[in-house]
């Protein structure tokens, strides 16, 4: 999965990376007649607007991010959402288990059928961007998102991160393959600059969402907060190149939320969209038609690959307002795929003295408040904020089983 022409690049720019020329003139046509056309019909400002995120301080939906629209082109607004766990922020969400329950399960159709529930509801709540799967490498068990990988084993998140965004995408929504950069503990989860060698990032970093974008098509690819050798991995112009060309993909480049650290080099160095407001990019507009030193094509180049994004998902020439309630029919069925998972994942590791399957006359002990009382297994701030469907102690679910009276 590891291309050599990706090594040879990589190899060349990894001692000193310099920035693209900022007056240069780059290839930026699309192929696609259309999505070009609407590239050279949009103002400058229509341009910028299109390359960061906004407030959506006029609709009544929440989401994690949120891209204006340009009707008199045909864009319509774009929102963005968390998926690992559900779609954040909605009521009557599907709460699914984690990540971290699928790669328990081994099981290919179950990283398939995850993505469908969250690409069915992303599409039904219009949510264009499901912010999922995420394939970082599991390191640290105490860092904030360890619950939103699948493992520490690279090719495993590969494969089932490719089944994860092919249920997503096959239900219309655009998948996101996050993070690409050296993110796996806590401390880079923050600003911290990761000194890592070629192979390790190859081997270990990069493989997973590469895999995604050339075997499962990711519709766009999120850029880390960490810094890759002491660049920050949002401008690390080689991976991109490496990204475009090796791996053939025309994925949009987004930041992380906040991720970003630069305006023109960001740009040179390919990421197309910066999230979730314009902090650095909302100054493009002066670099490129005030001061003049930044090229305009560097800009299309960004705009036509989100467009094309667009258009390949059927949204040019749509709106994208309202969402639709969630039918009873497709409740229960994501509640019988959630249970599905949940019970696959649930992994025998040690049977001393076959205590199970527990036998007729047994006596069993629970211990401690959490096998009384329920404690969520996705208490997150990136989750489902539905009804849970179920509910179950592990004090109940043993009286269940054994038909223990109360």
């Amino acid at each position: 999965m590891v291309s050599v022409t990706w090594g040879i690049a990589l190899a060349l720019c990894t001692q000193l990376v310099r920035a693209g020329d900022p007056l240069a003139t780059v290839s930026w046509k699309t192929g696609n007649d259309k999505v070009d056309a609407i590239v050279e019909a949009l103002t400058g400002e229509e341009k910028v607007s299109l390359v960061h995120g906004a407030v959506d301080s006029d609709g009544d939906q929440q989401q994690a991010g949120y891209s204006v629209p340009i009707t008199s082109q045909g864009i319509p607004a774009i929102r963005l959402t968390d998926g690992e766990a559900g779609i954040n922020i909605v009521q009557n969400a599907t709460g699914p288990p984690t990540q971290l329950n699928v790669a328990a399960t081994w099981s290919l159709n179950a990283a398939y059928q995850h993505g469908v529930i969250t690409g069915k509801e992303s599409k039904l709540f219009n949510m264009a961007v499901a912010l999922s799967p995420r394939v970082n490498i599991l390191r640290d068990p105490v860092e904030g998102n360890f619950w939103q990988s699948y493992s520490e084993d690279p090719f495993l998140n590969a494969r089932l991160g490719i089944q994860g965004v092919k249920g997503l995408q096959d239900q219309g929504s655009m998948a996101n393959a996050k993070q690409i950069g050296p993110s796996s503990t806590g401390a880079s989860a923050g600003d911290t600059n990761s000194v890592v060698d070629l192979q390790t990032l190859q081997e270990l970093y990069w493989v997973a969402p590469g895999t995604l974008l050339q075997e499962g098509n990711a519709a766009t690819l999120m850029c880390s907060y960490a810094q890759i050798n002491g660049i920050p991995a949002c401008q690390y112009e080689p991976l991109f190149n490496t990204m475009r060309d090796d791996y053939n993909s025309s994925a949009i480049v987004m930041s992380d939320w906040g991720a970003t650290h630069s305006t023109a080099e960001s740009l040179i160095a390919g990421m197309d969209l910066e999230m979730p407001t314009g902090s650095y990019y909302d100054a493009l507009y002066d670099y490129i038609y005030v001061s003049q030193n930044l090229s305009e094509s560097y800009l299309n180049r960004a705009v036509g690959h989100i467009l094309a994004k667009y258009d390949q998902f059927g949204l040019l020439g749509t709106t994208t307002e309202g969402s639709s309630p969630l039918s009873q029919d497709v409740i229960d069925d994501h509640a019988k795929i959630s249970y599905d998972i949940a019970v696959k994942s649930g992994i025998l590791l040690k049977n001393t003295n076959n205590t199970l399957p527990i036998k007729s006359g047994s006596s069993i002990a629970v211990i401690g408040p959490n096998g009384v009382q329920y404690t969520h297994g996705t208490n997150f701030a990136e989750r489902a904020y539905g009804i849970p469907e179920r509910q179950v102690s592990t004090l109940e679910a043993l009286k269940s089983r054994l038909e223990i009276p109360d």
